[in-house]
C-alpha cells in the first residue's frame, strides 16, 4: 500500500504513525506556563497582562516582571526564580 503526500503529512508517513508537532508544542507549552505560573506565585506575584510577554505583578512592592511566553532552553525557569528573587529583595 503506498502512502501518498499531502500538506499535512509532509514526511509521507501513514497517517497512524505521524504526530503534530504543534499539538506536542502546546503540552510542552502548558507546562512551561504552570511552572511559571508556581514560580511567581511562590515570590508573591499576580498575573497581569498576556500580550506578547507573560507580565506578572507584585502587589505589595509594585515590581512587574516580565517573561517569554515560550522558553529558550532548559534553564530559563531558574533564570526567571533568579530574577525574581532578586527583585523583592532588593525592594524589600
Amino acid at each position: 500500500m503506498r502512502w501518498m503526500r499531502c500538506s499535512l503529512n509532509c514526511k509521507g508517513l501513514p497517517p497512524f504513525l505521524y504526530t503534530n508537532p504543534t499539538h506536542t508544542m502546546s503540552k510542552q507549552l502548558g507546562k512551561y506556563r504552570k511552572a511559571v505560573d508556581a514560580i511567581m506565585d511562590e515570590y508573591g506575584f499576580v498575573f497581569f497582562d498576556d500580550s506578547k510577554h507573560l507580565k506578572y505583578k507584585h502587589p505589595d512592592l509594585g515590581i512587574i516582571q516580565t517573561c517569554s511566553k515560550t522558553p529558550s532552553d532548559n534553564y530559563a525557569l531558574a533564570q526567571i526564580k533568579r530574577q525574581c528573587r532578586r527583585s523583592v529583595a532588593a525592594l524589600s
